[in-house]
């Protein structure tokens, strides 16, 4: 037994004295014996052996281990994020095999917390710009952001990692993916590099591209501009939509065909190459016929999800470019190079214009011509004055003209305007004339102080004047009614302008002009641009659609449709007021509209009619008429005399049966709310042929054969019922194929 304990014992003391040959000594080691002001993950190197396990602990006996690496490392192993020690403290650490004495003391950096701020946690991001930002009590020290694609920031996105001194770092969204999360954090770090604490994570994503909302044409209205104009609005901004998809087809082509960047009259796919909420179709359509057509936002790459689909009825003939000349007009005085400014009946994407001048108001020798010009406006060139070889002093008279595309047919020549070229030519060059950047034309705007962007570039100092106002109307290139008037107007020295004082649900049209400090030179007026402000629960200001520009459409019947620029949260009803005489001295009168189209009947011969709509909420709020527009009932042959229907009457279908198409013939009393629905025989609704508010008369309309999608419907027996007021009546029709 003795024998026994001794051998014990023995083996007890062997083993301490093992051990004890096995402890590594942190020579030549980081951190060294009694170092302060080391970072909380600490990197750790010793010599005496290259496979060790770290032990780091609160007290010098290592009964309180806070981190152990786990197994065998290689000196320069560093503690992970995770095991982070805590600021100010005094900490023991060792290298060892199979456990030791021996140990280093050191003490970690006061602490220097990264506080983040924004982009909050979990927010989205649609601006252009974004702007990390934190707060820190210690000052002296620098910052490590890293943005990542993962919660734990370990795959970073190389380009926003950054470091900086400042509390704040903005970086372009363009370097981030649409519609994908990121998580971010700030490390705080000595001047040396010496980690001092990290922030917390934080979420946030770049918004997917906003899904518009298509909002004129639709619901089968009549449209006599051919080609017609499109209207959207989305409920949201994001700096990363470059342009508009737009896609149409014929209510007999049953799906969209993929023809990107083409178009004729029975479909079509094309980008808008505009930020503008608006654009033309590019090629005159099918006279008679019905189109559908859906809109997407695009960011150069990739689009958003189409709108829902929306149709109209073209009941005009192609339609020419039509050009106003807008300035120089009326004999004014212009510089060596001016600037000619001009607008048209349509918007589209692809425009070409041609610019003539001469000293001949008849034309009768065209001096100068310049073809193919892709905006309204244009500025000459020396090369253009050579050709051109002015009298100073004399007077010039100018025209244009448009096509919808580079070979497309001409409309017909704008009306002439007139100037007088300088007397003396200064050799100094001509203050250059802004273009303007922000609100997007045509785009709704949320806040209540919008900020006017534009650019200008000179080789010297430049000052900027910003007029605007709630009505598009223009002379000679500059907007009539200003809100604040040209004299009153201050010269900016920035190129942004910040508007307050605007009224919800109001359109607002804006221009810019620019002047050399040095010689006081001014530049002509810019374009106009103009933005909705968001209504809110406010009425809205309505925009003229269609008829307009004084479109003859050769009947004495007309629908009249106008566009809501953005949406309001109270329901709408309408005011139309139709006249003719432009300054609506006398006028009739149709109120509490509740559709956005209305047919007007019995209009007189030959006659322009002016036009003008007015929204109202369900509070009585009346918003501003829209501004004033007109078409011309045009050379009607024969009109039989209009007689005002005593009772309301939904007639048979004619032919009945019928293949591909039928009309159908209603008559109302009484101007009302009229809806024509479609149904098969189990009472499911196959098609809205009408939905809008009608004026007492006699009215027809046609039955393609298809449904809300534009799919044509097989043969069967199909009912028809119309509603107005307390009036309703069905009747039943077949389709054979």
């Amino acid at each position: 037994m003795k024998l026994k304990y001794f051998l014990m014992a023995l083996f007890i003391v062997s083993l301490t004295q093992m051990n004890i040959a096995q402890i590594t000594t942190p020579a030549a080691s980081v951190p060294a014996n009694l170092a302060s002001g080391v970072s909380i993950v600490p990197t750790f190197t010793w010599g005496g052996g290259s496979s060790h396990t770290i032990q780091v602990a609160t007290d010098n006996a290592f009964a309180n281990i806070v981190y152990t690496s786990g197994g065998d490392v290689a000196s320069g192993h560093q503690i992970p994020i995770a095991n982070q020690l805590l600021n100010g403290v005094t900490y023991y650490w060792r290298a060892i095999n199979n456990g030791g004495a021996g140990y280093n003391e050191f003490s970690t950096l006061a602490p220097a917390v990264p506080y983040l701020s924004s982009p909050t946690n979990f927010s989205v991001v649609s601006d252009q710009f974004i702007t990390f930002a934190w707060s820190s009590s210690v000052a002296g020290i620098e910052y490590t952001l890293e943005v990542a694609t993962d919660a734990g920031v370990t795959v970073l996105v190389g380009a926003a990692t950054t470091v900086t001194t400042s509390t704040s770092v903005t970086l372009n969204t363009s370097i981030f993916t649409t519609g994908t999360d990121y998580w971010w954090r700030v490390t705080a770090k000595t001047l040396g590099g010496a980690i001092i604490n990290y922030s917390n994570i934080w979420k946030f994503s770049i918004a997917g591209l906003p899904q518009p909302i298509a909002s004129y044409p639709s619901g089968g209205v009549n449209i006599y501009n051919n080609p017609p104009s499109l209207y959207w609005y989305q409920l949201g901004y994001n700096s990363k939509v470059t342009s508009y998809e737009v896609r149409y087809r014929r209510s007999d082509v049953g799906v969209y065909g993929a023809l990107l960047g083409t178009f004729d009259a029975t479909e079509g796919y094309f980008n808008s190459a505009s930020t503008n909420w608006f654009t033309t179709i590019p090629f005159a359509l099918t006279q008679g016929a019905t189109y559908y057509w859906q809109v997407r936002s695009h960011d150069g790459t990739t689009g958003s999800a189409w709108s829902l689909e929306q149709n109209f009825v073209v009941f005009g003939t192609y339609t020419f470019l039509v050009c106003y000349p807008s300035y120089p007009v009326l004999g004014a005085a212009v510089d060596a190079l001016p600037t000619f400014y001009w607008y048209s009946n349509t918007y589209a994407p692809v425009l070409f214009f041609e610019l003539e001048i001469d000293d001949d108001p008849l034309f009768g020798s065209v001096n100068l011509t310049v073809s193919n010009i892709p905006a309204l406006s244009y500025t000459l060139t020396s090369g253009n004055i050579t050709t051109l070889n002015p009298t100073l002093g004399g007077t010039y008279y100018w025209r244009v003209k448009g096509r919808l595309t580079a070979g497309g047919l001409y409309g017909p020549v704008s009306t002439s305007g007139s100037f007088v070229y300088p007397s003396t030519v200064n050799a100094a060059a001509s203050a250059p004339v802004p273009t303007i950047s922000g609100p997007t034309s045509g785009s709704v705007v949320f806040v209540t102080n919008p900020t006017l962007t534009w650019s200008a570039s000179y080789s010297e100092p430049l000052q900027f004047k910003v007029i605007y106002s709630t009505s598009p109307s223009t002379t000679a290139g500059i907007l009539d009614f200003p809100i604040v008037s040209i004299a009153s107007s201050p010269w900016l020295n920035t190129s942004s302008f910040v508007l307050t004082g605007l009224t919800p649900g109001a359109t607002y049209y804006w221009q810019v002009q620019s002047r050399i400090i040095s010689s006081g030179t001014t530049s002509a007026w810019s374009t106009l641009g103009y933005f909705t402000l968001s209504p809110g629960a406010a009425s809205v200001v309505p925009l003229a659609g269609s008829p307009i520009n004084g479109y003859p459409i050769n009947n004495t019947s007309a629908t009249i449709s106008w566009i809501i620029p953005a949406p309001s949260t109270s329901k709408l009803t309408y005011d139309l007021e139709y006249s003719t005489d432009k300054n609506f001295t006398t006028s009739q009168k149709l109120t509490g509209l509740t559709g956005t189209s209305v047919t007007l009947q019995g209009l007189e011969k030959n006659k322009d009619y002016f036009w003008r709509v007015a929204s109202k909420t369900e509070k009585g709020e009346i918003s501003s008429f829209s501004a004033p527009t007109a078409f011309s009932t045009g050379s009607v042959v024969s009109v039989e005399e209009t007689v005002i229907p005593n009772t309301f009457e939904l007639m048979q279908n004619y032919p009945n049966p019928f293949n591909p198409s039928t009309q159908i013939k209603f008559t109302t009393p009484v101007n009302g709310f009229v809806t024509l629905k479609i149904y098969d025989l189990l009472g499911k609704e196959i098609k809205t042929l009408i939905n809008s508010e009608y004026s007492a008369g006699s009215h027809s309309i046609q039955w393609n054969g298809d449904d809300n999608m534009g799919n044509k419907v097989s043969t069967g027996i199909y009912v028809y019922r119309m509603t107005t007021g307390n009036f309703a009546s069905s009747k039943k029709m077949l389709l054979i194929k």
